[in-house]
């Protein structure tokens, strides 16, 4: 579904923008390129977070170029829990600018380091519930975060591809579900077995990225398109 080209996902998805998660500061770093990453894209986000680990609390360098190794090979990190909460809102603005929803994000940024700092000793939570009681972080990424800094299956993870391709295959009933995320992840995981729940949303992002797209996807060249109910309607379809 996704092996012939390398969706953006996989060089600047949230797993590439932390060099580890086995520390408090390597799953706050992933939480916080989770946040930046909704309505974002990948591109853009990996280069909001480096700017906040390169530059949080020093002189901001706006042309410093970015890609998708250079959080792995920097050896001090400067996105930590205690330099977010020492950071004004406006000032993670201009270091977050231009990801979606910048300003209300760096609200929920700064919220999120004091609520973490209070609560739960500078720590990501480890359960469903504290992480959904965080600003900005739904469902989708509080599951993401769980199963990759935890280990823990927590369900399938939808955003706006898994709906949109679980629709076009038939894989969550109607097509009103696409509209409902944590509807269409319950559907996905009455039938899916629980084994492979994790790797439902990497695969469908990236086949929504590459090929999938909610306008003109590519029908022609598709390997699944016998499985559609929705193949040929697309313009640019050929027949």
């Amino acid at each position: 579904m996704r092996s012939i080209r390398t969706p953006e996902v996989d060089q600047y998805g949230a797993h590439c923008l932390s060099d580890t998660n086995e520390t408090k500061d390597g799953r706050f770093r992933y939480l916080v390129a989770l946040l930046l990453s909704s309505q974002t894209k990948d591109p853009i986000t990996a280069t909001a977070i480096n700017r906040l680990d390169e530059f949080l609390g020093c002189k901001f360098d706006q042309k410093t170029v970015f890609d998708g190794n250079s959080m792995k090979l920097r050896e001090t990190h400067r996105l930590t829990v205690p330099n977010v909460l020492a950071e004004a809102p406006d000032a993670l603005e201009r270091l977050i600018y231009p990801v979606g929803f910048y300003k209300k994000k760096a609200v929920y940024l700064h919220k999120i380091a004091e609520i973490l700092t209070k609560t739960h000793d500078s720590d990501v939570p480890d359960s469903l519930a504290a992480l959904l009681a965080l600003p900005g972080i739904g469902m989708k990424m509080a599951k993401i975060t769980l199963a990759v800094c935890y280990g823990q299956n927590a369900g399938i993870s939808v955003d706006t591809h898994v709906c949109r391709i679980a629709q076009r295959l038939g894989w969550a009933g109607n097509a009103d579900l696409s509209e409902k995320p944590d509807k269409v992840g319950e559907e996905l995981e009455s039938w899916i077995p629980e084994a492979q729940w994790g790797q439902i949303n990497e695969l469908l992002v990236g086949f929504g990225q590459n090929w999938c797209f909610a306008k003109g996807p590519k029908c022609a060249d598709c390997t699944i398109r016998a499985f559609c109910r929705e193949k040929g309607k697309a313009k640019n379809d050929e027949k």
